[in-house]
């Protein structure tokens, strides 16, 4: 997952850089990168983690949850919101389009050379 957000940001400096759009956030690959990231910050009780402030930097990752807390027992889904095979999907197109521009880029560099340009 850390690695597909990183992929997504390559991917929007990729395209500022030329002069493009960026892709939209996944919103649900950034909620889990920052709850994660930012679980140091929580306040744990009866096997959950919560926000330790109603407002502020610290814990507002953990805000962005329904019901703004971290449910810490294992079950069918990521905190108890995001389903583990939708966001490993979602991972996983980030991947697929970064590879896709790669190969594309590459083709058409290959066919420059060849046409002697």
């Amino acid at each position: 997952m850390w690695c597909a957000r990183q992929l997504e940001w390559w991917r929007g400096r990729l395209a500022r850089e030329r002069g493009e759009t960026p892709p939209p956030e996944d919103q649900d690959l950034k909620l889990a990168r920052d709850t994660l990231e930012h679980l140091d910050e929580a306040s744990f009780a009866d096997a959950e983690a919560r926000s330790p402030a109603d407002k502020g930097p610290a814990g507002r990752a953990l805000r962005g949850l329904p019901g703004q807390r971290l449910c810490l027992s294992l079950g069918g889904s990521l905190f108890e919101v995001l389903d583990p095979e939708r966001l490993d999907q979602k991972a996983l197109e980030v991947v697929k389009s970064v590879e896709q521009e790669l190969a594309d880029r590459a083709v058409a560099a290959y066919e420059d050379l060849a046409g002697g340009r």
